[in-house]
């Protein structure tokens, strides 16, 4: 059983930082004045499509918020299943934003903080839950962003360039000798920036078909129905809970 009819599909590309827009240049943890970023929508809340004038609605009241907080952010879309309006909020707190994305009734958010380690510095990113029960979990954490030019689904793109952080298996469309196409996908558990400015992704690799337990193929299956009968941030943090399992056969 291969496990990509839900997952990313696109042509991963490595990022970079040369004329860059600046919001990429803040993910990348380039950016002194910027140590912290957070993801957050109001839209569709609990993982369930909303009407377009509730979801305005919404966003509206997280930008009031945002704005009486003095948080400086910026509007971003993106596509996780449906299209999404999000903002990306410069050096807000872990607490304030799991506490932002509870009270709107989102399932998780993405919080990401700046560091340095033997000679790689960016920044850090964790998908974390909030819902009730288990607010603040990590369900997914990388170190790195990549790009998704060509993609049609799975990114977040900001002034016209696309790109995703790879929290779960990536499935690219590869095309090969006399244009004949084949899909590779990648896991980017252990993947991490090259040391320097670069922007060369390393550690990342290729997913082989494997054969699953009956009750494992079936929870997969159950969680499959569950990410796309929900959308957004909702539907990608159900990858997570399969990633989880799929980890056990690496």
């Amino acid at each position: 059983m291969k496990f990509y009819n839900i997952l990313n599909e696109g042509i991963e590309q490595e990022f970079d930082e040369a004329g860059a827009p600046r919001t990429l240049q803040i993910m990348r943890g380039m950016v002194p004045k910027v140590r912290t970023i957070g993801f957050i929508t109001a839209e569709n809340p609990h993982g369930q499509p909303e009407k377009p004038i509730m979801n305005n609605k919404m966003n509206r009241e997280l930008e009031s918020i945002l704005k009486d907080g003095l948080w400086g952010f910026q509007k971003i879309k993106g596509k996780y299943g449906s299209l999404e309006n999000t903002f990306l909020v410069r050096n807000i707190s872990r607490e304030d934003l799991l506490r932002y994305g509870h009270r709107f009734n989102q399932e998780s958010v993405l919080f990401g903080q700046y560091f340095e380690e033997e000679g790689r510095y960016g920044m850090r990113f964790q998908l974390l839950s909030t819902e009730n029960g288990s607010l603040g979990d990590t369900m997914g954490q990388r170190d790195l962003f990549i790009g998704r030019e060509g993609a049609n689904d799975f990114y977040s793109e900001v002034k016209g360039r696309k790109f995703q952080i790879p929290f779960f298996d990536v499935t690219n469309v590869i095309k090969g000798k006399n244009d004949k196409e084949r899909e590779v996908t990648r896991d980017y558990t252990n993947a991490r920036w090259s040391k320097g400015d670069s922007g060369q992704v390393l550690g990342s690799k290729k997913i082989k078909d494997v054969v699953y337990k009956p009750e494992d193929q079936e929870t997969i299956e159950d969680l499959q129905e569950h990410a796309l009968r929900t959308t957004g941030f909702t539907s990608y943090s159900y990858r997570g809970r399969i990633k989880n399992i799929l980890n056990n056969y690496l």
